[in-house]
């Protein structure tokens, strides 16, 4: 089942077009959003969230509309969403944060402890409960992050450049996490950094001038390079190299 659609998407902003009748479907597993800065991709999971109605274009959630009043509820219910900064007040606890934002998503009360218990022991925070989320270091925090949105135990997880500003050895830890919520839903990861997707994406879209330029398997693009020796002849090279093509004089 393809728990996310976009159909003809279109977004333009003073004018310009942003999104250029950008169509895809997600299934359950890891779909890559491939894309340089400015190619769209937050713009893009932005109207698949919910958060801003595009101009023209269909956007299903699990067969809802998030922009229909009679079927916004259930699709938001499916759906978890990680935007590329953690917006929350410094001086609040993880725990803290959690419980007002199952409050902003109207988690039941009597729910509401057991929801952040298991969001904090889906992302390994739950020993950090109690620290201010100013104490987090940038991993942690965007596994607070990834926390909130896990709180409805949503069937969809939208993820907006996860690793950035992360060291090498806390981006390797965000893609295991990654890898594990994809095991059993549909997982659309945004960002521009080949290797996030190379390691964790069995299908990737490249998103470039607003358009899709791929839509395919993983090692679909990869395969399109010949082996160039050297580094690029490695699977993440001709990846990189793929996506270059694609996106290069485009």
């Amino acid at each position: 089942m393809q728990l996310v659609v976009g159909e003809g998407i279109l977004v333009a902003h003073q004018g310009r077009p942003v999104l250029d009748g950008v169509t895809l479907s997600v299934g359950t597993g890891i779909t890559g959003l491939l894309g340089v800065n400015g190619a769209g991709k937050s713009t893009l999971l932005r109207a698949l969230a919910g958060v801003a109605a595009p101009r023209g274009g269909n956007v299903r959630i699990g067969g809802h509309d998030p922009y229909a009043a009679s079927s916004r509820p259930s699709a938001l219910r499916l759906l978890g969403y990680v935007p590329q900064h953690l917006e929350a007040p410094p001086a609040f606890s993880v725990a803290d944060y959690l419980l007002h934002l199952c409050w902003l998503k109207a988690v039941p009360r009597r729910d509401r402890p057991d929801a952040v218990g298991r969001a904090l022991a889906a992302v390994d925070l739950t020993d950090r409960a109690s620290a201010r989320l100013s104490t987090l270091s940038g991993g942690m925090r965007q596994r607070a992050s990834i926390a909130q949105a896990l709180l409805t135990d949503p069937q969809v997880l939208l993820l907006d450049e996860p690793t950035t500003g992360l060291d090498p050895h806390q981006r390797a830890e965000l893609r295991a996490l990654v890898q594990r919520l994809g095991a059993d839903r549909a997982v659309l990861l945004a960002t521009h950094i080949v290797e996030d997707v190379e390691y964790v994406a069995h299908h990737l879209v490249v998103l470039h001038g607003g358009r899709v330029r791929f839509d395919g398997p993983t090692a679909e693009l990869a395969a399109t390079v010949g082996d160039g020796g050297g580094g690029a002849g490695t699977v993440g090279g001709r990846l990189e190299r793929g996506f270059l093509g694609l996106v290069v004089g485009a």
